[in-house]
């Protein structure tokens, strides 16, 4: 670890810091504070929840962030999520005095809805202009912003990162079972689940991960289909748990859709898992799955809101054994990501436009 490592010290903002599905982003400020780096942590609210003991000790709520100048220059950088109007506000104060920042884009409502919002645009492309860099997920992110104007020099791909090591060991998967992780919220698509099960021999079931405020319905219509008894709700789980269960089940279903407020997935570090995991995962082509999944290659992309064809193409895989996609994990580990916001935070004269695969280094 070098001297500037050791000493850099970063304000992260984060909105909501962290929601139960924040998993990607609490992996990465914890990997990053064993890479040395110090964060002090900015957000309109802060979570009582299993994540709140790895926080840094230090935390502001957004308005009692000073504007003044002898606290900003405590920071090295500011780091900030993207939110719409708070972040872009926070990221400009950091300007004003001085301090780098890197503005990042990690939502899929973020970059599918929310920043073509008129009253929006041209404050973001001037906040992108003058950040150090600004971070997407993946190139569809990145094109949506240069299409709204915004410097491709700006723009570095930083896809979510997985760890590894929770992965749990290969024990044996049911075929005729399929797990389903999501928020009961109308993108993640939960309901074409439910009524993909009549399609499918009476013995499938699904276990289903998650909660939301479509919990009622999702129940009712699992009882109106006469499926409840396919159906484990286990509501949320740890982590860890989450992947003994995707492990167990032969198939991953992510039947997401675009909603009717924009909303769509960006790149889903469940959907991540459970490819590393080598489930036969089945998708669909809304919002950026595709910068994530090819169709037929690591698994199948289908239309959205196809239960009948969600059903079919795994009925075809169970009947074939379901011989399971080939592991893959390559950009996505949290090592490789560690190095690239390494590279982001440290040296921005020899970023690269994209992430550095394995065999490249």
């Amino acid at each position: 670890m070098t001297e500037h490592e050791r000493g850099i010290h970063c304000l992260f903002y984060l909105h909501n810091t962290f929601e139960n599905n924040h998993y990607a982003l609490a992996s990465f400020i914890t990997e990053m504070r064993r890479h040395g780096v110090r964060y002090s942590c900015a957000a309109k609210r802060f979570l009582d929840n299993g994540f709140r003991a790895s926080l840094p000790p230090q935390r502001f709520l957004l308005p009692e962030v000073p504007v003044w100048d002898g606290f900003w220059q405590r920071y090295d950088m500011l780091h900030a999520i993207f939110d719409g109007n708070p972040s872009l506000a926070l990221c400009m104060t950091a300007y004003a005095f001085g301090v780098p920042y890197v503005l990042s884009f990690h939502g899929g409502y973020d970059t599918n809805c929310k920043i073509f919002d008129p009253s929006l645009r041209e404050k973001l492309v001037i906040a992108i202009h003058c950040s150090r860099y600004t971070t997407v997920v993946c190139a569809s992110d990145r094109r949506a912003l240069e299409q709204l104007g915004c410097e491709a020099e700006k723009l570095v791909i930083a896809p979510p990162a997985i760890d590894p090591a929770l992965l749990p060991r290969e024990r044996g998967f049911d075929l005729c079972r399929a797990a389903v992780v999501g928020r009961f919220i109308e993108k993640k698509g939960i309901d074409t689940a439910v009524r993909a099960l009549p399609y499918l021999p009476p013995e499938f079931s699904v276990d289903i991960i998650g909660d939301g405020e479509l919990r009622e319905e999702l129940h009712a219509l699992a009882r109106q289909l006469r499926v409840t008894d396919r159906i484990r709700w286990h509501g949320e789980l740890p982590l860890d748990e989450t992947l003994r269960i995707i492990a167990a089940d032969a198939f991953f279903w992510h039947p997401a859709r675009k909603a009717s407020d924009g909303n769509a997935e960006g790149i889903p570090q469940i959907l991540i898992y459970a490819l590393a995991l080598g489930r036969f995962c089945v998708s669909t082509y809304s919002g950026h799955i595709q910068d994530l999944m090819e169709d037929q290659e690591n698994g199948i992309l289908i239309e959205q809101d196809r239960p009948e064809l969600l059903a079919e193409v795994t009925e075809e895989r169970r009947r074939a054994g379901a011989a399971p996609a080939k592991p893959e994990v390559g950009q996505y580990s949290i090592q490789d990501q560690v190095r690239n916001w390494k590279r982001i935070y440290l040296s921005p004269d020899e970023l690269p436009r994209r992430p550095l695969r394995s065999e490249e280094r």
